[in-house]
């Protein structure tokens, strides 16, 4: 796997001390690499929905769109990485989640399911290697084109709506094709925008990790 120098340092550093502290990440790369690749190419675009052809919105409107769920996603970065990232994600369950930049829109990623009373301790060992840097927040609903072609409709808090079309191969650039939707115009990672922006990162952490942490705060609130 090619990553920039900081990541070929810190992500097996890191790895490793997450698979020695955490039965569900040791278990999850034994099942994985015994069947499958672990990490997964994902080639993804997003766009601002005001810059999306009339007849694409019309297209997916009457699509079978997924429930929507809200997601709260804790970005850590190296200081000096920007091919790097990983994120704590709460939606239906909680997730550790890496990502690697291969190339421009293509990434490498993987996703862990943990229980919510790991997250804080994942958190904490996340954060002796990398550095929180933001928060996003957002309602999103999904439905798959094909088994290969994902879209997301997302609202994200502090930036607005966007479609996110994703695949693990070159069907997202034929389908976005099909539609006339330039590929040119495709925003920033949402994390990468938010940080443009004033943001108070300490409250904006707090409550984060209080969201993905509440199954296991309450659970250990209750009387014996």
């Amino acid at each position: 796997m090619s990553m920039m120098p900081q990541s070929e340092k810190v992500f097996p550093q890191l790895m490793e001390v997450l698979i020695q502290r955490f039965d569900t990440v040791r278990t999850f790369f034994h099942l994985k690499n015994s069947s499958e690749k672990a990490f997964i190419p994902e080639k993804e675009y997003r766009f601002p929905i005001e810059l999306l052809p009339i007849d694409f919105l019309n297209d997916i409107k009457n699509k079978p769109w997924s429930k929507e769920q809200q997601e709260v996603d804790i970005v850590l970065m190296h200081p000096n990485e920007n091919g790097f990232v990983a994120r704590l994600r709460k939606s239906d369950k909680c997730y550790l989640q890496f990502k690697v930049q291969k190339e421009s829109r293509l990434w490498e990623e993987v996703s862990i399911p943990i229980s919510a009373e790991e997250t804080m301790l994942v958190f904490e060992t996340l954060k002796e290697f990398l550095e929180p840097r933001v928060v996003v927040s957002k309602k999103r609903k999904w439905y798959s084109e094909s088994d290969k072609l994902r879209l997301y409709l997302d609202e994200v808090e502090g930036l607005g709506k966007f479609v996110e079309i994703e695949s693990e191969d070159q069907s997202a650039d034929t389908f976005m094709k099909k539609f006339g939707i330039d590929a040119k115009l495709s925003a920033e990672p949402y994390g990468k925008l938010l940080l443009q922006k004033p943001i108070d990162m300490e409250k904006s952490l707090d409550m984060a990790l209080k969201q993905m942490a509440f199954p296991a705060m309450n659970k250990l609130s209750e009387p014996l």
